[in-house]
């Protein structure tokens, strides 16, 4: 019974000795592969980033930029009302929508809206959109109206508190 007790003890001391034996090793290794790590030169490597992108120019896909769009002006009115965010933060979310609107592709639409979105944002300066301007909530129901005819309706999603 005694000599059962210490056996695990030393087969556990040895598992640990091996272990950390191997450890040492291990480091030791990447230490010296490190070494003249400084004299070599790397390949670089092939991205995509200088590469064409291909926008899509559907309906569907500018409503959902929309959706998105509008999801942060909603959040951000909302957001400035309950105190949660400052003045900067709020102007800040309110450039990118403007930003996002003046970026928006062009699509086939045959009421304009995406057009006369990107020229309201235009208009209004940079930094100076207004979400609760009347012409802006005529331009965004136009936009609405748009996607709602193009089968792409535009959805916000609304959370309270930043």
């Amino acid at each position: 019974m005694t000599i059962s007790n210490h056996r695990p003890k030393r087969q556990a001391a040895v598992l640990i000795g091996t272990l950390a034996a191997a450890g040492v090793l291990l480091l030791s290794g990447c230490a010296a592969s490190n070494a003249g790590a400084e004299a070599r030169t790397s390949t670089p490597v092939a991205t995509t980033a200088n590469q064409p992108v291909e926008i899509d120019t559907t309906m569907s896909a500018a409503c959902g930029q929309i959706s998105a769009l509008l999801t942060v002006q909603v959040n951000a009115q909302s957001n400035h009302e309950n105190g949660s965010t400052d003045e900067a933060t709020y102007k800040a979310q309110l450039q990118s929508v403007q930003f996002g609107i003046e970026q928006t592709p062009t699509v086939d639409d045959k009421t304009h809206a995406f057009e006369n979105a990107r020229a309201y944002m235009a208009s209004v300066g940079e930094g100076k959109f207004d979400p609760d301007a009347a012409k802006w909530g005529q331009v965004q129901q136009g936009l609405v109206d748009a996607c709602r005819s193009a089968n792409a309706p535009v959805s916000i999603s609304q959370a309270n508190g930043g």
